[in-house]
Parts: structure tokens; C-alpha cells; sequence
């Protein structure tokens, strides 16, 4: 990052400006990834008005420079400049070049305003909402619960394991209320609901459980209609 000679003004009204600079919201949905995310503009609406009352602006330009390649020609770059500037006429810059996922200008214009956001974010302090974060948070009555995030379906047992877990269960002689006490205890409904974490716990205690009964063999392929206890 460059700066001017002196920072001592400019340094003085960033910290100001961001004791009231508000989080990014994610409002803009990604197709592709299903996803949302801050776009350009919430950014924006994230800061400008901390920085204008501070006396701050910032300013994104760009160019483009030929830099030689190790037995390659000279490549051409794009490079963005963000600059915060003050009115007592410091700054702090900084530049990034950018990386093009197609070498034509939708290329460029997506690559610039994939930059000019991450950018902005750096260079004053902007924080986007953590959406999975937040979801976790229960503001109510004036305090903050946090709950336990739900588990996801990769984070979950597959169906032949599930299965399996039943199949060995029923030789062991445990029955349907049984089976769904000892689950119970992990805070689980039923087999397909649990983790992978707590599956070689479970196995290994029906095992040693086992007597004389022979144990059933590990199915090699899913089963079309698989038997849980539920």
C-alpha cells in the first residue's frame, strides 16, 4: 500500500468514520452458486455516508500496463487503484491486478467489479453480514442466544450406513424402543438422522454387545428400500 508523505489527518478521520460504517448486507443472489452476496452497492451504502461526514472519499480507477513474460510476449494487465483520500489532501492506495476468467471485456467488467467491491471492503473497513452466522443468532428480550447450527444432509450417516447400523442392532436382539433409547441419548429421532462423528461410536457399542449371533454382513450397495427403525 502506498500513502501520501503524511496520514496523521486521514488516519484520524478513518477511525472515526468507522465507529458508525455499517455491515455490508448480502441482498444480491448468485445463480450460479446459490449463494448471496454484497454486491457493489451495498458496500457503498455501507460506508458513504460515515465517510462523507468524515471528510473522506474514495476513488477507483484503472489502466492497463504491458509486463513481460518469462519466454512468453509481453502480457497485458489490469490493474485496479483504490485510493481513500481526505480533504486535507492524504491518501492511502492501493492496487490489485486483476485476474480474468475470459480475455474480453465482459471478462475485464466482471474481474472490476469483483475487485472494486473486495477493495472498498479493505480499504475502510467494511464487514459483510455473515448470513449463516447471524441465522444462528436469536435476538430476544434484549439478549443473544446463539443456537447450534442445523446439520447438514453431507454431515449426516448415508443410507446404506444407516441400514447397516439397523441390520446389526436387529441381531443383536435389541428391539424398536431399544434401539431408539440409545439414539435418543445422542439426541437423535431416528438412523438416518445421525452423524457421522457419532456412527463408529454407535457400531462399536452394538458390537461388543453382541453374543453368539453372527454379524450381519455390510451391505456393498444401497438398498432400493432400506428398513429403519422410525
Amino acid at each position: 500500500m502506498r500513502t501520501s508523505e503524511s496520514i496523521n489527518e486521514i488516519s484520524k478521520a478513518l477511525s472515526e468514520a468507522q465507529k458508525t460504517i455499517q455491515k455490508a448486507h448480502k441482498e444480491t443472489t448468485n445463480p450460479f452458486f446459490k449463494s448471496k452476496y454484497a454486491d457493489l452497492a451495498s458496500n457503498w451504502d455501507a460506508c458513504r455516508e460515515a465517510l462523507t461526514k468524515n471528510n473522506l472519499a474514495v476513488v477507483q480507477t484503472t489502466e492497463s500496463a504491458s509486463y513481460p513474460q518469462e519466454g512468453e510476449k509481453n502480457q497485458i494487465r489490469h490493474i485496479l487503484h483504490t485510493r481513500l483520500v481526505h480533504t486535507s489532501g492524504q491518501w492511502f492506495e492501493s492496487m490489485l491486478i486483476l485476474t480474468l476468467s475470459k480475455q474480453d471485456m465482459q471478462g475485464v467488467g466482471s474481474a472490476l467489479t469483483y475487485a472494486r467491491r473486495y477493495h472498498l471492503q479493505a480499504i475502510v473497513g467494511i464487514s459483510p453480514t455473515d448470513d449463516d452466522a447471524e441465522g444462528c443468532v436469536n435476538h430476544k428480550n434484549g439478549k443473544t442466544e446463539v443456537a447450534m447450527p442445523k446439520a447438514t444432509q453431507s454431515s449426516r450417516i448415508s443410507p446404506l450406513k444407516a441400514d447397516y447400523m439397523v441390520k446389526l442392532a436387529k441381531e443383536m436382539g435389541y428391539t424398536k424402543d431399544d434401539f431408539k433409547e440409545r439414539i435418543g441419548r445422542l439426541g437423535y429421532k431416528t438412523a438416518t438422522d445421525i452423524l457421522t462423528q457419532d456412527y463408529d461410536t454407535l457400531v462399536s457399542e452394538f458390537q461388543v454387545k453382541k453374543s453368539d449371533r453372527p454379524e450381519p454382513d455390510e451391505p456393498t450397495e444401497d438398498p432400493e428400500n432400506p428398513e429403519f427403525f422410525e
